[in-house]
């Protein structure tokens, strides 16, 4: 099985054949919201707009929190650089995403590549969420994070035989196969 992603840039969320099975109406409904929720994530200069009521970002008085926690005091106490995170509004993307899309139920992957930290990966698994990753590696934070493999779409250019072989004993939900040497590659490996 293979799966083709029809929006590449949305972490290879929504994949032909689901597509396929939404009746023409549905299809433009689908790609209009696409458009809505992308052109309402940024401001007119391209930055991301914070007042989004998904985003659980908020200036209060000059400073910025997260969640309700200041990041100045955060970084006070962990120093910086310091990376934060709002799960809520992770989550809220997810949910939205999985909702709008719930009449093709789905398998929405995050691509690990986006962003592997493993509390991220393991905040989405537990979620729900599946996982595009290009590489031995990041298979294994996905499972390291509570992932399952079964919910994991093998995606990238050059897997080597070990990878292939790691997937297939994982038991990946599908690769993506990025040509036809690839495809033979992956059916000898599979015996």
């Amino acid at each position: 099985m293979s799966c083709v992603p029809f929006f590449s840039k949305l972490n290879g969320l929504l994949y032909r054949r689901e597509f396929a099975r939404l009746t023409p109406q549905d299809r433009t409904l689908a790609r209009a919201w696409m458009l809505q929720f992308l052109k309402s994530r940024m401001e007119d200069r391209g930055r991301i707009d914070y007042s989004f009521p998904m985003h659980r970002i908020q200036r209060k008085g000059g400073k910025i929190y997260v969640e309700g926690v200041s990041l100045e005091a955060l970084a006070d106490q962990h120093g910086t650089p310091l990376y934060v995170y709002s799960a809520g509004t992770i989550l809220d993307h997810y949910r939205r995403l999985r909702g709008v899309l719930r009449v093709l139920d789905p398998l929405v992957c995050y691509s690990v590549k986006a962003n592997s930290n493993l509390a991220i990966l393991s905040l989405l698994a537990r979620a729900g969420s599946g996982f595009d990753v290009v590489s031995g590696g990041e298979l294994e934070r996905v499972r390291k994070a509570g992932g399952k493999a079964s919910k994991c779409v093998f995606a990238g250019v050059g897997k080597t035989e070990e990878e292939i072989e790691a997937g297939l004993r994982a038991g990946v939900k599908a690769f993506h196969v990025e040509s036809e040497e690839e495809l033979q590659a992956i059916a000898a490996v599979a015996g």
